[in-house]
């Protein structure tokens, strides 16, 4: 059975996990084809801020950017997290950590 394609605004919450990078609503255009930047970064605020865990970040630039609004998600709870997310939205267990998830009985 073929996969279902990994929705726009996945691909964005996949971006900011995964680099921790900030990025501009121009790039979210460029990079992803999400028309309404500003809209889809308000729902997934919305969804990752639910339970605590992560907090999206809303700068105002000027200068340089033209004004522009950059946008960051950030880890409430730094620290190393067990599992992490690869492009598609599918979770993984990364190298590093594949010992620690092992049970004693």
């Amino acid at each position: 059975m073929p996969m279902s394609p990994v929705s726009k605004t996945r691909q964005l919450v996949n971006y900011l996990y995964n680099t921790g990078n900030a990025i501009s609503e121009s790039q979210i255009r460029a990079q992803f084809g999400i028309k309404h930047p500003k809209r889809v970064m308000s729902i997934i605020s919305s969804l990752v801020e639910k339970y605590g865990n992560w907090e999206i970040v809303t700068t105002e630039n000027s200068g340089r950017l033209n004004g522009a609004t950059t946008y960051q998600m950030l880890d409430t709870h730094p620290g190393d997290r067990t599992f992490q997310f690869d492009r598609n939205g599918k979770r993984f267990v990364p190298q590093g950590n594949a010992k620690r998830l092992t049970t004693v009985c």
